[in-house]
């Protein structure tokens, strides 16, 4: 859809206690181990046609907590 962008995680600290906090949000539906997962296994797309606004909110909280983040 038009205005929408994927979420592509590139990179993250090694500290990913807070980047799991944000993914969490983001994929609700996935277990802790999931997410980890989605953590250790990079480049990884997390989210899939976001509204931009929505999807820089993230990108910006997800560098906050030690990732590299593209949006595509």
């Amino acid at each position: 859809p038009a205005g929408t962008v994927n979420i592509v995680l590139t990179g993250c600290g090694l500290a990913t206690y807070d980047a799991t906090h944000v993914l969490r949000e983001l994929r609700p539906n996935l277990g802790t181990f999931d997410l980890y997962k989605l953590l250790r296994n990079l480049p990884q797309t997390v989210a899939e046609n976001m509204p931009l606004e929505t999807a820089e909110d993230f990108k910006k909280r997800l560098e906050d907590a030690g990732c590299t983040v593209e949006l595509k």
